[in-house]
């Protein structure tokens, strides 16, 4: 079938700083006495104040700081280095096309808004999307669908019209739940077992296929 609607995360999917965050994520970390091994990796996709939900369990952190104090803390540190931020091959040409053949475009991002601003600014993507959700919209992150599925409404489509690409196991879950076919880009990236549920498989936007969409 043809799609109506492309739907992008943006960390590690459109905008590739994942490894930026990995080091915010340790240098707030080792602020608090923690210095996680060499394989330490955040998880991808749930969000940043969820991220320290979980390295509270995970380190058994002792401080009176809350996990949203620690996520702009991690926020502040990864805009100190924000211009590291690298646009994904393929990405602005994959969606001119795109948008040249009718698609509608969004972006669904766990992260913050003034984040979001920053990065499309930075990376000159902000005027390419007729729509955009941030983690500040939902109540419920990824891997809950309702990000995808409030994209699809702000883009008037029906869910099964909608194709989604992302970096993460826990937004291929999402869209699956949304009904929505799914797309995985793995620059930088591990393979991951939920990926077998995936629809495409590419190492960056320069490898899909556009005949899919136009």
């Amino acid at each position: 079938m043809r799609f109506k609607a492309v739907i992008f995360d943006q960390d590690g999917t459109v905008a590739d700083h994942e490894l930026v965050y990995e080091k915010a994520f340790k240098i707030v970390l080792a602020r608090y006495g923690v210095n996680p091994s060499h394989e330490f990796c955040h998880e991808r996709g749930i969000g940043i104040v969820e991220n320290w939900e979980n390295f509270f369990r995970r380190f058994d952190l002792q401080t009176d700081k809350t996990p949203s104090d620690l996520a702009q803390e991690t926020q502040d540190e990864f805009e100190r280095m924000i211009d590291q931020s690298r646009l994904t091959p393929g990405f602005r040409e994959f969606a001119i096309k795109l948008k040249k053949g009718g698609i509608k475009l969004a972006l669904a991002t766990s992260n913050s808004r003034g984040i979001v601003y920053k990065i499309g600014k930075l990376l000159e993507i902000d005027n390419l999307f007729d729509a955009i959700v941030t983690g500040e919209d939902v109540e419920n992150k990824k891997p809950d669908p309702e990000i995808f599925l409030l994209c699809a409404r702000k883009l008037k489509v029906h869910p099964f019209e909608c194709f989604v690409f992302e970096d993460a196991s826990s937004g291929v879950i999402a869209a699956k739940k949304a009904g929505m076919k799914v797309g995985v880009i793995l620059h930088n990236n591990f393979d991951h077992p939920v990926f077998d549920r995936a629809d495409l498989v590419v190492e960056d936007f320069s490898s899909v296929p556009v005949g899919l969409f136009i």
